[in-house]
């Protein structure tokens, strides 16, 4: 006598959930365990009360959207695609389909009806809570910023009043050490408030408007703003009539958070490159500091939000992240070389026909 579905579930549960488990895990291997712990077998057992119930038999009521809810918000916080979310549990209507062929087995209509109902409501809810959730990371990033944003334009308009009522008192002139500490805090709070209108323009999605630019008229702009510290010299080196095709403030913005990072993290005493030459068809800058070098493997993590590198944990740690989103909304690329020992290359490269994706 051929079982009834819930039956065919029930005995064959182990089975088909390791079914599950291969399905998922040759579409994206680094999720497919964490798919079939949290959420998967949830959504399966819901199932499965779902057709028990309708076929007279005796168990709980099944709480299918609180499985798939389960299963969405664990993908999320794994950092999942939001399609392997519908995957996971298509991966339950696969297995069993397959399995059930190998039996050559056949369910009626009805059972049919309440099991894709139950896949459609546990769908739906792991999407609804993978987007909620995703929404409340973003506004939690955006309040971070602004909090990071407001913090160090305070420290810096502090160091810069301070400095402000020594010089008043007419005991230094402006170009004491006094006066110098003066510059580099008001030049600090430019490149912040510059930082700020790019993150906003990225995240607003405004147009980039490019034109071409002369690179050594920029790196005069960027010169006038990075004040040495602590004996380190910037050295910017670029051909004569060397020009790009690109968003002003969007590449303002970017080479000045590399040439301020480099700054910031270079030995004392030492020597911060900034190049910019022709490479085929594109325009290459690079800015080469002497931090020492990074750990093996760890040049893709400084690009994530609120990565710090070194000990020195002033500044917004957003630097990396909006340099890229930078170069990237102008049709380029940010690439990292580590030489070890010494320091890292941070190379921004834009094509001749650079335009935002």
């Amino acid at each position: 006598m051929q079982p009834a579905l819930h039956e065919f579930m029930s005995e064959n549960r182990s089975r088909l959930l390791a079914l599950c488990l291969e399905k998922v895990r040759m579409r994206a291997p680094e999720h497919a365990d964490a798919a079939l712990v949290t959420g998967v077998p949830g959504v399966f057992d819901e199932i499965l009360r779902a057709l028990r119930l309708d076929a007279g038999l005796p168990d709980t009521p099944p709480e299918t959207e609180t499985a798939g809810a389960d299963l969405g918000r664990a993908r999320q916080r794994d950092n999942a695609a939001i399609a392997l979310v519908a995957y996971g549990i298509g991966a339950i209507s696969d297995s069993i389909g397959e399995l059930g062929a190998e039996s050559e087995l056949s369910f009626t209509a009805r059972e049919y009806q309440v099991f894709n109902q139950g896949i459609d409501a546990s769908t739906a809810s792991a999407i609804e809570e993978y987007q909620k959730y995703e929404r409340e990371d973003q506004r939690l990033e955006h309040s971070k910023r602004l909090g990071f944003l407001g913090h160090e334009i305070r420290n810096a308009l502090a160091s810069a009043l301070m400095s402000y009522a020594t010089l008043k008192k007419g005991v230094m002139g402006i170009n004491s050490r006094t006066g110098d500490v003066m510059g580099r805090s008001l030049f600090a709070i430019q490149n912040l408030v510059n930082q700020a209108l790019a993150a906003v323009q990225l995240e607003a999605h405004a147009p980039v408007v490019s034109r071409s630019l002369q690179i050594n008229s920029l790196f005069l702009q960027l010169e006038a703003t990075a004040i040495p510290e602590r004996g380190v010299v910037v050295q910017w080196i670029a051909p004569a009539r060397l020009s790009v095709h690109a968003d002003e403030r969007l590449l303002s913005s970017a080479i000045g958070n590399l040439v301020q990072n480099a700054l910031k993290f270079s030995r004392p005493g030492s020597l911060v490159m900034v190049r910019a030459r022709r490479d085929d068809a594109s325009t290459v800058i690079e800015v080469e500091d002497q931090c020492g070098g990074l750990a093996p493997g760890s040049e893709e993590s400084l690009l994530a939000p609120f990565a710090q590198r070194g000990d020195n944990r002033h500044g917004l740690g957003l630097g990396l992240p909006i340099v890229r989103e930078a170069v990237e909304a102008q049709g380029g690329r940010l690439t990292i070389t580590n030489l070890p020992g010494k320091g890292c290359i941070f190379r921004v490269t834009l094509p001749d026909s650079a335009s935002a994706p």
